[in-house]
């Protein structure tokens, strides 16, 4: 039994990272997903991405608890918009929790503009080897302000045809 005990610690230790991340993305591509084993304790990961064009964002966090071995309690996922200057602050653009059971909630964000955001992960890790996630985040994009217009029109005038040939 000793050696099992061994060789668990031994793979916990191997595997599972520190008590912060930074996870980089680069230019959000239509789907992203991170997926981290975290340590016994808090922790706090940053997962930076950025948009070139504005877009609605969707996400999705699961914690996999497996009883007793790996757990995570506490979870929060936050979504922030990186400060445009040096000393600006970054902005909220919303936040939700997430365990074991809320694995098919979806979360949709405001629509932003362009430029450098970052998911703020946080929980704890309560498993008797830590914890385990998954976040599953979204881009869709969102028309420009032109594009709503030259529709609207377009269902004006084809309503328009619609009204004219029925009258006749």
């Amino acid at each position: 039994m000793e050696l099992k005990h061994v060789l668990v610690s031994l793979a916990a230790t191997v595997t599972l990272a520190g008590h912060a991340a930074t996870i980089d993305w680069g230019e959000h591509t239509p789907v992203e997903i991170a997926s981290r084993t975290v340590e016994i304790g808090s922790f706090a990961d940053t997962i930076d991405f950025s948009l070139t064009t504005p877009a609605s964002i969707t996400s999705v966090t699961v914690s996999n608890n497996l009883p007793t071995w790996l757990s995570l309690t506490d979870g929060e996922v936050s979504l922030f918009a990186r400060a445009t200057t040096p000393s600006g602050t970054d902005t909220l653009l919303g936040h939700y929790t997430f365990d074991g059971t809320t694995g098919s909630t979806a979360h949709t964000f405001s629509a932003t503009t362009a430029g450098d955001f970052y998911y703020l992960v946080q929980g704890h890790g309560s498993g008797k080897i830590g914890g385990l996630y998954v976040l599953t985040s979204s881009a869709a994009a969102v028309p420009e302000p032109q594009a709503w217009t030259l529709t609207l029109a377009s269902l004006l005038v084809v309503g328009t045809v619609y009204l004219r040939r029925k009258k006749h």
